[in-house]
């Protein structure tokens, strides 16, 4: 449905609840006319939207590598931005001057944030295969991702269930 509405020239799109990564994934999809069977291009977006999804944990919120050294301050965080090309390869980067870090460990820890199978990353529209993603350095603040593999959807979708059963456990890390 995003991608319907952007294709009707919608200026805001309204939608009832979405997969996180189709925010990313839908306009990558209408901008470069990908095909819903090109499983390997889609699988990039869903990969761009994973990356995207939780905001400055990919741009140093989420990092254990050398964060008290090189990440710099996160009060005035630099959220990530995708730059994405046709071919379904795209670069992670933030605005200049803003705090944070793009570097391949913050992108990888963002990668294996609530992962499952990682052959096996389960949307609506495709099914993305993890193993395959490669990264390189693309210099300051830039990571390059490429050579996604996906394949077909399942006939399954994963499903967050809650109920009550006793007792909640909350902790916290400052």
């Amino acid at each position: 449905p995003i991608v319907e509405a952007l294709r009707q020239d919608a200026h805001v799109v309204i939608t009832g609840r979405s997969t996180d990564t189709a925010l990313t994934y839908a306009p990558m999809i209408h901008e470069f006319g990908w095909s819903w069977d090109d499983f390997d291009r889609m699988a990039a977006g869903v990969v761009a939207g994973h990356i995207n999804e939780c905001g400055a944990q990919a741009s140093g919120g989420n990092s254990m590598h050398d964060w008290r050294e090189h990440v710099g301050s996160l009060a005035v965080v630099g959220f990530p931005i995708i730059e994405a090309y046709g071919g379904g390869s795209f670069v992670v980067t933030k605005h200049d001057g803003t705090g944070g870090r793009v570097t391949v460990p913050t992108v990888t820890e963002q990668l294996v944030y609530e992962m499952g199978d990682p052959r096996e990353y389960i949307t609506p529209d495709v099914v993305a295969d993890f193993t395959t993603i490669r990264l390189e350095d693309a210099g300051p603040d830039r990571v390059r991702v490429f050579g996604i593999g996906g394949r077909p959807a399942t006939d399954k979708l994963k499903v967050s269930i809650a109920y009550r059963a006793g007792f909640k456990a909350v902790g916290t890390l400052v």
